[in-house]
C-alpha cells in the first residue's frame, strides 16, 4: 500500500458515528506520515494539492496545515520550548535604606544566548513550502 493512498484515506475519513479520540488518530496518522522519510515528499505533495481542490472542507484545510507544520517541526529536529507569558527581561531594583523610595541601581537580568542548532527542514523546504505558496494567488 502506498503512502500516498494511506494519506488520502485518512485524510478523508470521517466520523460518522462519533467514534472517540478518532480525529485525534486520524491527525497522528496523517503527521507520521508526513513526517517518516522517504514518505515526506509525496505525502506532502498530496496534501498540498488537496488543500487547493475544490470541494474541500475549511476543517479539511486547517488539517493539512496542522499536517505540515507539525512534519516541518519534525523534520527540523529542533527542540521548541513554549514561550513563558512573564516578559522577557526583568529588572531588580536596588533601594538603599537610606534613600527609600528612590532607585539607585536597576540591573537587567538576560537570559543567556541561544545555543545554535543545525536545521535539517533545509532540504525539505522545497517540497512543503514551494508548492503552497505556488497556488497562492490563483484565481481559483
Amino acid at each position: 500500500v502506498s503512502t500516498q493512498s494511506t494519506g488520502s484515506v485518512l485524510f478523508h475519513l470521517q466520523n460518522p458515528y462519533n467514534l472517540p479520540d478518532l480525529n485525534t488518530h486520524r491527525m497522528n496518522g496523517l503527521n507520521a506520515l508526513a513526517s517518516t522519510l522517504p514518505a515526506t515528499k509525496p505525502v506532502a505533495e498530496y496534501l498540498i494539492s488537496q488543500f487547493y481542490a475544490t470541494g474541500v472542507s475549511l476543517q479539511q484545510r486547517l488539517d493539512v496545515l496542522d499536517v505540515l507544520i507539525h512534519a516541518a517541526k519534525e523534520l527540523s529536529s529542533i527542540k521548541i520550548n513554549k514561550v513563558e507569558d512573564s516578559p522577557s527581561d526583568k529588572s531588580i531594583v536596588v533601594v538603599s535604606p537610606p534613600r527609600i523610595g528612590k532607585i539607585v541601581k536597576q540591573q537587567k537580568i538576560r537570559k543567556p544566548a541561544p545555543i545554535p542548532q543545525k536545521n535539517n527542514f533545509a532540504a525539505y523546504v522545497g517540497d512543503f513550502f514551494y508548492p503552497l505558496a505556488k497556488s497562492y494567488d490563483s484565481s481559483n
